[in-house]
């Protein structure tokens, strides 16, 4: 484990504060899981990060603005302790550049300029709403937990907003917190559970997903056998036919979804098709099977599924 601390300047030695460090493990170790830490830069710029060996992206956040992809670090079991310009400046990784830093500080006096342009409005939005009876005003409820689907890509998506594939974060980290803050029945009907990890507590977000990587279906719930979080595995109505004493098939060009298939040892068409088969047979009428396959007539897949266009599951956490 490699400690990555140091104070967070710009270019020109101007500390960079307030703000959180993001580290997103690309890939899963015996050590690793795929997932994004986060830890806080303090006032005076100071940060400290304990990183197992993995490959990372490095992402600064600043609230209100989008992540600000920094580079990509790589800790070895051997790595010396060090600052994250140390680790970003290996030359094989990208680089923590001055022009990268100094629109970070942009972008900051720019919310600044914004902060006190919306104070002023603010004021006098305040005043001139005094005199407005807000007693049957609706208030806004607040969105923490909310699960949507997105049009955004996973590494494109608004502020606060995660993606919902049961990534599990730091217990004590901005994400961790929040999620631990929702209700204990919101927990538990999205299965978001508190785990110990290298002796560390984390927290997961919900996920979208089931064990074979298909998305879900939302709908809507019954309070009955259909619960908030409830999951049902996919089934179709059942298709029921019969054919009683079936032997001769006389029609030479079967149509639709039946097809027959010999009895007697031919090839025919692939067993793997539902059957039915006679149960008595002569020999002037040689045994027939009648193969029933949906698939001729309808599109089939390995899932039952309408027309549908992808999106991205995403939580809001607010952070």
């Amino acid at each position: 484990m490699a400690k990555i601390s140091g104070i967070l300047t710009d270019g020109v030695g101007n500390i960079i504060n307030n703000c959180t460090i993001e580290l997103y493990a690309k890939r899963t170790t015996n050590k690793v899981l795929v997932q994004t830490q986060a830890f806080e830069v303090a006032e005076n710029g100071s940060y400290t990060m304990n990183a197992l060996p993995c490959d990372y992206e490095v992402k600064l956040i600043i609230n209100g603005f989008p992540p600000k992809k920094l580079g990509t670090i790589q800790v070895f079991s051997d790595s010396a302790d060090g600052t994250l310009n140390d680790f970003l400046l290996n030359p094989l990784e990208s680089e923590i550049t001055p022009e990268i830093l100094q629109q970070v500080i942009d972008v900051r006096n720019d919310a600044k300029q914004s902060e006190q342009n919306a104070a002023k409005s603010a004021d006098d939005a305040r005043q001139h709403a005094s005199s407005i009876d807000t007693s049957n005003f609706i208030k806004k409820t607040d969105m923490i937990g909310d699960q949507r689907l997105m049009p955004f890509r996973r590494d494109e998506l608004p502020f606060g907003w995660y993606f919902r594939n049961g990534d599990n974060f730091l217990l004590s980290s901005p994400q961790g917190q929040a999620l631990n803050n929702l209700s204990v029945n919101y927990k538990r009907d999205h299965n978001i559970t508190i785990k110990t990890i290298d002796d560390q507590q984390y927290i997961n977000v919900p996920t979208a997903f089931a064990p074979d990587g298909r998305g879900s279906f939302e709908r809507a719930v019954n309070g009955g056998s259909r619960q908030v979080g409830s999951w049902e595995d996919d089934a179709i109505r059942n298709i029921y036919g019969e054919l009683i004493h079936v032997f001769q098939w006389h029609d030479t060009n079967p149509r639709g979804i039946f097809r027959t298939r010999s009895n007697n040892g031919g090839s025919g068409l692939n067993n793997r098709f539902a059957s039915v088969t006679c149960l008595w047979s002569d020999s002037d009428y040689p045994e027939q099977t009648i193969v029933f396959d949906a698939s001729l007539g309808a599109p089939t897949a390995h899932e039952n599924r309408p027309i549908n266009i992808g999106m991205t599951p995403v939580i809001y956490l607010g952070v």
